[in-house]
């Protein structure tokens, strides 16, 4: 993802807010992973499924790769797991093509 402004979302000059971003394009602060889960959320609701998806996918790799480094599970993670599990069901995938999505990411993570 790229941080900053873009031609479709000038920079603001509030002193509140730096750049407002864009959903294809979000600002360099929303890449913590309670922020991408935000915007995958609402994607989700408002029917963006393929949007959402790599927003919501994000976290859990995050969360993830903290247990790998740490030994321990991070708190967030079964959350944000059942978050993407939903949102990869609302996609129409199988049970099956879901284990397998969860399962890259895992290997993805360097837990498999």
């Amino acid at each position: 993802m790229r941080c900053g402004p873009t031609s479709a979302a000038p920079a603001t000059t509030s002193s509140s807010r730096r750049n407002c971003g864009t959903f294809r394009n979000p600002p360099c602060s929303a890449t913590s992973p309670r922020d991408l889960n935000t915007l995958g959320q609402l994607l989700q609701a408002t029917n963006r499924l393929g949007e959402a998806e790599p927003l919501m996918r994000r976290p859990v790799v995050i969360f993830l790769r903290f247990e790998r480094d740490t030994g321990h599970p991070h708190p967030h993670r079964d959350a944000a797991l059942n978050n993407y599990t939903r949102l990869l069901q609302r996609m129409g995938k199988s049970a099956a093509e879901i284990a397998a999505e969860v399962q890259a990411i895992r290997r993805d993570a360097g837990l498999v």
